[in-house]
C-alpha cells in the first residue's frame, strides 16, 4: 500500500496531528491522537482487527474505523476525507 502524506495548514493542532495520509486504495488516514489519545485508539484498532499506519514516529487511524468508533463526529470525519480526497486529485 502506498500513501501520500499531506499537511494540513492550521495552528490549532499540534505539528504531528497536522499530517493526514491518502492511500492508493482510497483511505485517509488521520493521527489517532486526535481522538481520545493515540495509546488507545491504536489498543483499539489492535482489538479491532484494524491496521493503522505508523508514520514519524506517530499512529494515524483510518477514517472508516474512525466514524465507526466515534460516530459524533462522522459528518466531520466524511467532511475532512471529502476535502482531503479533493487535495490529493
Amino acid at each position: 500500500m502506498e500513501i501520500q502524506w499531506f499537511k494540513v495548514r492550521t495552528s490549532r493542532l499540534k505539528k504531528h496531528q497536522r499530517i493526514v495520509g491518502y492511500a492508493d486504495n482510497g483511505e485517509i488516514y488521520f493521527p489517532a491522537s486526535l481522538y481520545g489519545g493515540e495509546m488507545r485508539n491504536m489498543l483499539a484498532m489492535s482489538f479491532d482487527g484494524v491496521g493503522g499506519v505508523f508514520f514519524k514516529r506517530h499512529w494515524f487511524c483510518p477514517a472508516s474505523w474512525l466514524k465507526n468508533e466515534f460516530p459524533r463526529d462522522a459528518d466531520a470525519i466524511e467532511a475532512a476525507v471529502v476535502n482531503i480526497r479533493g487535495m490529493a486529485t
